[in-house]
């Protein structure tokens, strides 16, 4: 397999970037190096310590990072983010709370799960965390009304 390491930057408008190499023989998931920040005028509305994962071939989540903090952001009003960010508080993941996003909420397995779609490299990735169980419906709930305000432009209450 090659070599993957994904740079995600903090910046609101700006994609992720991939680079590949093929003379690697196993698959290796890196975070960027910059560090979060709440200086940006951000609210953290939900978090949970939990563990980063990638879907395999066979559908089976393969652990890549194991106690990271899993945040959904509000970054100014119909501005939503989720974030993932390793205890070195580096920011392993980060991506906009919209229409496009494809995503389940896994309640027999207790996970959040997405995917992302890189046309450049051709590559469908599926990533996911666990969610402990006594904070799984409010998650729902709360990624729902997120989504539900990016999307009509709406304040939910």
């Amino acid at each position: 397999m090659e070599e993957l390491i994904s740079h995600f930057e903090t910046n609101n408008n700006r994609k992720m970037s991939i680079e590949k190499s093929p003379k690697s023989k196993s698959k290796m998931f890196d975070g960027c190096p910059a560090q979060y920040s709440n200086s940006f005028n951000e609210q953290v509305i939900f978090e949970f310590q939990t563990n980063f994962c990638e879907m395999n071939g066979s559908g089976n989540l393969v652990e890549l990072r194991s106690k990271v903090n899993f945040s959904i952001v509000n970054e100014g009003d119909f501005d939503y983010y989720f974030r993932v960010i390793d205890e070195n508080t580096s920011l392993l993941y980060r991506r906009k709370i919209e229409n496009e996003l494809n995503y389940h909420v896994d309640v027999l397995r207790k996970a959040f799960k997405w995917v992302d779609v890189h046309s450049k490299a051709e590559d469908v990735m599926v990533f996911g965390c666990g969610i402990p169980r006594e904070k799984l419906n409010y998650f729902s709930f709360v990624f729902a009304q997120c989504l539900f305000e990016t999307t009509r432009k709406v304040f939910f209450f």
